[in-house]
């Protein structure tokens, strides 16, 4: 995947783009809501730091890397995320899968990269991860996301460069909602406007017939509400 794929976001591609053309940074977090797309456009730039003829633009999507990187099997991308029914990623996780890991070196080239979800990692595991920010090894590389910057402890926020998600326009929304085959018209505008500018809460809205049911009936109670009697509004139309 390369920046140039991705919608918006300019000014956080060009310095991303920067980085992998110059030297890179060993640690950055990815700042936005829920939504924001940070996920998606930190896995771009691990496989731009993983692929073989990376440019400005990202990763050149044909190396043996990217092949692999493509289908979830990089050995040398490592992400660490929620698990299904767990409440926060265990501090035995961050250990097992980084800590203990980064000992390691890449299988491929001279690069491994750690994508992970700090919103779910409480001050017990982020402190875990800490020596290992503290001291990497000159090929580790850590991706961090995060919806706030204050959600990390100040000794992790100090050793991490930070990437500000911005809010796209609502034609930019409206573009990501066109990649998912979702036709423009009056409610996909309305869903643009909605988002907020994040691009994940447009394409959920888009998806659930809960939403769009619900703002049918809203707009049709507050156009009864001029023609409708107080008892209707407060049994009916309540």
């Amino acid at each position: 995947m390369t920046f140039t794929s991705i919608i918006g976001q300019h000014d956080v591609k060009m310095r991303l783009g920067s980085a992998v053309k110059g030297v890179p940074g060993h640690a950055y977090v990815f700042i936005g809501p829920s939504g924001s797309g940070k996920t998606t456009l930190a896995r771009a730039f691990a496989q731009a730091l993983l692929c073989e003829n990376a440019t400005d633009i990202g990763a050149c999507g044909h190396c043996v890397s990217c092949h692999h990187f493509g289908n979830l099997v990089h050995p040398d991308f490592i992400s660490l995320e929620l698990e299904p029914k767990e409440k926060t990623i265990k501090v035995e996780a961050v250990r097992s899968k980084v800590s203990a890991d980064i000992a390691m070196h890449p299988q491929f080239g001279n690069r491994k990269v750690y994508l992970i979800d700090a919103d779910n990692i409480n001050e017990q595991g982020q402190n875990a991860l800490l020596k290992s920010l503290e001291e990497p090894p000159a090929y580790v590389y850590y991706l961090l996301t995060v919806s706030g910057l204050e959600r990390l402890l100040p000794t992790v926020r100090s050793r991490v460069v930070p990437i500000v998600m911005q809010r796209l326009s609502g034609e930019e929304i409206q573009q990501v909602l066109a990649e998912k085959n979702i036709p423009h018209s009056e409610l996909t505008a309305f869903y643009a406007r909605f988002s907020g500018g994040l691009p994940g809460v447009a394409v959920n809205l888009a998806g659930s017939e809960w939403f769009s049911t619900l703002r049918e009936e809203t707009i049709s109670l507050y156009q009864s509400v001029c023609t409708q009697s107080r008892a209707w509004l407060l049994t009916e139309g309540y």
